[in-house]
């Protein structure tokens, strides 16, 4: 781990599927964020947004959703550059006292992305299970819905529906997660342009056909703007279609800077 403090992951609340027998103790799953195998900064926002998106997945069992890892110093995102140690998860899994951690790591290919997969059982030292992911170009939302359905499968859970629908695009969504962790932290300040902050979702919204999630994604943009920058509500709501969502091979800090995020703030980070 480069630099961030230990209270990135998220963590799942699991409930048992047994309606006939007595309620078992809720599982909980631990979520890493993802190594980043590759030195391409788009790597950064997969790595650290599939983790957060897989939680919004299972949102009927998410118990709580921690911050992301930052560097202590700048305060920026970071990801691990390389698939995390064993003793690294087992430590993780017994400070957040989960009963499964769920780690990753993306690499870039010539059809799109390579997610290379663990889930270990903490009560089972040799309980690990490994598989691969291809994310395709153009398919990235099909294969995120099977990833879903996979991880509820290993775990005995109801099969959940998966955010966005498997017929939509990934990356719009990773980046806009991106903005919105972003914006938590460092609030109307860290604003280089505050329209971009939320145009892209609107741009997004006008398009046809419309994304599910961006009418959910821009109740949620003015909610957190009401309590961060209410200042910004009157721009919000008079603002029309704004810039449209960015190319997949712009790197993390040109998406932000897209997206309204300053990356003036803060130094760019090699850690993307």
């Amino acid at each position: 781990m480069t630099g961030g403090d230990a209270g990135g992951s998220f963590i799942l609340s699991l409930k048992s599927t047994c309606p006939d027998r007595m309620p078992a103790p809720a599982l909980r799953l631990l979520l890493l964020p993802f190594a980043a195998l590759g030195d391409e900064a788009s790597l950064g926002v997969w790595a650290r947004q599939l983790p957060q998106l897989l939680s919004r997945s299972l949102a009927g069992s998410v118990a709580t959703v921690a911050p992301l890892w930052r560097d202590a110093h700048s305060g920026r995102l970071v990801r691990p550059e390389g698939a995390l140690p064993a003793g690294v998860i087992r430590g993780e899994g017994e400070e957040a006292a989960a009963d499964w951690v769920f780690s990753g790591a993306v690499a870039q290919t010539d059809e799109g992305l390579r997610v290379d997969l663990r889930l270990d059982a903490m009560l089972d030292q040799d309980g690990s299970q490994a598989w691969c992911l291809p994310l395709s170009h153009g398919s990235e939302g099909a294969a995120f819905a099977a990833l879903v359905g996979q991880i509820a499968g290993r775990l005995g859970l109801a099969e959940p529906l998966p955010e966005p629908q498997a017929s939509e695009p990934l990356w719009p969504l990773l980046c806009d997660l991106e903005v919105e962790a972003e914006l938590t932290a460092a609030g109307a300040a860290g604003i280089a342009k505050p329209a971009f902050a939320w145009s892209h979702l609107q741009a997004a919204a006008a398009s046809s056909p419309a994304p599910a999630w961006v009418g959910r994604r821009l109740a949620e943009r003015r909610l957190l703007l009401q309590r961060i920058a209410p200042e910004l509500l009157p721009a919000f709501d008079g603002a029309g279609a704004g810039a449209a969502p960015p190319h997949e091979e712009l790197s993390t800090d040109e998406v932000l800077l897209l997206l309204g995020i300053s990356s003036t703030a803060t130094p760019p980070s090699s850690h993307g």
